[in-house]
């Protein structure tokens, strides 16, 4: 097979499994952005975090928050937390736990990106602790977290593994142009 072809198929795959998911998309990121929209009409702020390789979809968003967008517009407070080097032995989402119980405050939104939420479970129960609202957006089929309360979760699963961190990127681009949306109009 000749690497136009391997490109091609790629690329075919991933646009299939975005169309399979985006009707069960659709609900969740909508309301996920009415709850950043609100969030942010109130004066609060965004963190974002994720786990392993997905922290690059949580940095994607809050630079797409904080630069100048699609419109012209002010950046949007939002934060990204990194995990800190601890010489205690503490995991990534322990310290992420620790760094939420110092920043976060009610009404303030953790958007964490992660491969299932078991991994990100000490930072999401640091945020509710703070009376934070949670969006966790998971890149695998984890139906074990639904939308409750003030949490919010998104699955983004398809039958090719390969083209979840696309479909990711695709969920955090759109959740941007939706806050625009929601909070300045369109042109």
């Amino acid at each position: 097979m000749d690497s136009y072809q391997r490109i091609a198929e790629s690329f075919q795959t991933t646009i299939e499994a975005a169309t399979m998911t985006v009707d069960g998309l659709a609900e969740n990121l909508s309301l996920a952005s009415e709850l950043l929209v609100n969030a942010l009409l109130e004066d609060r702020k965004v963190v974002t975090a994720g786990s392993g390789s997905l922290r690059a979809m949580a940095s994607l968003f809050a630079e797409q928050m904080m630069g100048p967008g699609a419109l012209e517009r002010p950046a949007l407070p939002t934060i990204t937390l990194q995990p800190l080097a601890d010489n205690r032995g503490s995991s990534a989402d322990e310290s992420l736990a620790r760094q939420l119980r110092a920043l976060g405050q009610a009404g303030d939104v953790l958007l964490i990106v992660c491969g299932d939420s078991s991994e990100c479970h000490g930072a999401i129960a640091a945020a509710a602790e703070r009376s934070m609202h949670v969006i966790c957006i998971c890149v695998s089929d984890s139906s074990g977290m639904l939308a409750t309360g003030e949490r919010l979760h998104v699955s983004i699963a398809a039958a090719d593994e390969r083209s979840c961190p696309a479909l990711a990127t695709m969920a955090v681009t759109t959740l941007v142009e939706l806050i625009e949306t929601g909070l300045f109009g369109t042109e």
